[in-house]
């Protein structure tokens, strides 16, 4: 996702080249993160992790695009834009939590260990290959095209995975 490698340019180009305003944002994405893991914990056990992750991936995907208006209206409204920073951070923790215990759950116990440092190895990747794709694409385009066209594609997988995945899967 663009937005993990490009959020502090993103503001700069948009909001100013003001230092607090990508700390405020910063910190808004995080207090967020804690917040949501707050209420990870307050609610406990998902009756469908599936869905969660489904859900948190559409709302990130949709939260990504109302950043993305940011860009193409040249909106003033920073304190709105911080207040969807933070909202997109309550997100991730649901996310992180429901695809632990998902795997956690649905993958033999002996294999945990293979299946785990190959989600992790895929995550860290993700930032570096993110800088190295979308930081020459942001010269080239604006970045809320990129946050369109990334969220847009994160919708339509969203979409189809819900076909990949057969009618009588069950979660334990």
């Amino acid at each position: 996702s663009p937005i993990a490698t490009l959020f502090p340019l993103y503001i700069r180009r948009h909001f100013g080249a003001e230092a607090w305003r990508i700390s405020a944002a910063q910190t808004a994405v995080f207090t967020g993160m804690a917040a949501g893991g707050l209420g990870v914990s307050l609610k406990g056990r998902f009756r469908s992790k599936l869905k969660t992750i489904r859900m948190s991936g559409f709302l990130v995907a949709a939260g990504t695009l109302g950043l993305a208006f940011f860009g193409v209206f040249e909106s003033p409204l920073f304190g709105l834009f911080i207040a969807l920073a933070f909202g997109l951070g309550t997100i991730v923790p649901f996310y992180t939590t429901a695809v632990t215990t998902f795997f956690q759950e649905q993958v033999e116990r002996k294999y945990h260990g293979r299946v785990f440092s190959l989600l992790y190895m895929i995550g860290s990747a993700a930032i570096p290959l993110g800088a190295v794709i979308f930081g020459p694409l942001a010269d080239a385009f604006p970045i809320s095209w990129l946050l369109f066209f990334t969220s847009g594609m994160q919708i339509l997988i969203l979409i189809l995975s819900w076909r990949a995945v057969p009618d009588d899967f069950t979660e334990n």
